[in-house]
């Protein structure tokens, strides 16, 4: 039994994929500015598993 407001988030609607372009370019707006970080995480779990 769910109270609250989680139990809200089982009934709504499911939203169908539309864009597939239009929603990475949405994404990219939005953690473009970390690009930096995302690379550098990238890095650390690439580099690690090609030492093994």
């Amino acid at each position: 039994m769910m109270h609250g407001r989680a139990g809200g988030l089982l009934n709504q609607e499911t939203m169908k994929p539309r864009n597939l372009s239009e929603t990475l370019g949405r994404l990219g707006k939005y953690f473009g500015r970390f690009w930096y970080m995302i690379v550098l995480a990238v890095f650390f779990v690439v580099v690690p598993r090609g030492l093994k």
